[in-house]
């Protein structure tokens, strides 16, 4: 059995290094400090928006304007379920038609189609507050950009989380 070389065990090891460093650079994360939703966003191509004067969160914009991704927390009185109907049945009175549902015990995914535009939500129940509050990602963009923004989505989505927050004690 032949030993691979040291010196291309070492540079397949730098060059997975740094290929894993270029990955991280390209996110930023972002923690909301009155309800503790954290969610990693891209570092670069996007502008943020100005900060709600509530502080729930914050929104940026695509560079090309045609994108808007944020991370948001909202209190949720207490019962998940109601809460996710109430979510729902807003964006149906709304005038859209839900294209995607999903939930679980500790979170929901709802997402629509609205003026050319894939809108999707995915919200998590914080219990670090009593009543608990949800953190939100939600994302929109052109559904010809809909390749593009699958990497966005997903590993917004992975990164959400909810952190203590102000609205919790933190």
């Amino acid at each position: 059995m032949r030993k691979p070389h040291a010196a291309a065990t070492l540079t397949a090891g730098l060059t997975m290094l740094l290929a894993c460093n270029a990955y991280a650079q390209e996110w930023s994360n972002y923690v909301n400090e009155r309800f503790g939703a954290s969610a990693d966003v891209p570092a670069f191509g996007i502008i943020p928006s100005e900060p709600p004067a509530g502080g729930g969160g914050r929104s940026w914009k695509s560079a090309d304007g045609q994108g808007e991704i944020s991370v948001h927390g909202s209190f949720t009185d207490g019962n998940w379920d109601d809460y996710r109907e109430r979510r729902a049945k807003h964006m149906i009175n709304n005038g859209v038609e839900l294209v995607h549902e999903a939930w679980d015990e500790d979170w929901f995914v709802l997402s629509d189609v609205k003026d050319g535009k894939i809108r999707y939500t995915r919200a998590v129940r914080s219990l670090l507050c009593d009543p608990p509050v949800a953190v939100h990602v939600f994302l929109a963009y052109p559904i010809g950009q809909k390749s593009q923004y699958d990497r966005i989505v997903t590993h917004m989505v992975r990164s959400l989380s909810a952190e203590p927050g102000v609205e919790c004690g933190g």
